[in-house]
C-alpha cells in the first residue's frame, strides 16, 4: 500500500522565486508537511541549521529539497557542510536534489553522496513531487 507521507518539516533551498512559490504552494495545498521553510541559498539554510543545532529543540527537517546552482553557497557546498555534521543530527533527514542540470557528471556525483536520496531533474511537476512524498508501507 502506498500513501503520501506528511513530513513534520521541509526545507526548500532554491534561489528561483517562482519555483519557491509553486513548490511551497503545492506542499501546502496537498498538506504534505506541517512546516516548510524556504532559503534562497545554501548558506542561509546552513546558518539556520547550525542555529537550530545549538538550541535545546535542535532538529533538522525530515526532507530537504536542494537546488545545485545558487549564489553565495551552492548545493554542492551545502552538501559538503552537511556531511561534516554529527551523524546523529542528520540521520532522519532525506535530501532530494532538484536541478535543471542533466549533466551525467552531476548525477553521478550526487549518487556518491550518502545524504542524497534522489536526483530529480527540473522542471518538477506534481507527479515528481508526489513521488518524493510517496512511501510504500509494508502491509
Amino acid at each position: 500500500m502506498s500513501i503520501l507521507y506528511k513530513a513534520k518539516s521541509v526545507y526548500l533551498i532554491d534561489d528561483d522565486e517562482i519555483f519557491q512559490f509553486a513548490t511551497k504552494r503545492f506542499i501546502e495545498i496537498k498538506n504534505l508537511s506541517k512546516s516548510i521553510e524556504v532559503f534562497a541559498n545554501g548558506k542561509r539554510a546552513l546558518d539556520h541549521i547550525l542555529t537550530q543545532k545549538k538550541g535545546e529543540d535542535s532538529f533538522l527537517p525530515e526532507i530537504i529539497l536542494l537546488d545545485l546552482n545558487m549564489p553565495i553557497m551552492d548545493g554542492w557546498d551545502f552538501l559538503m557542510e552537511m556531511e561534516k555534521l554529527d551523524i546523529s543530527i542528520k540521520q532522519n533527514t532525506i535530501i532530494y536534489i532538484l536541478s535543471s542540470s542533466i549533466d551525467d557528471k552531476d548525477i553521478a556525483r550526487a549518487k556518491q553522496i550518502s545524504l542524497v536520496r534522489d536526483y530529480v531533474i527540473k522542471p518538477v511537476d506534481e507527479e515528481k513531487l508526489n513521488k518524493i512524498f510517496l512511501h510504500d508501507l509494508p502491509f
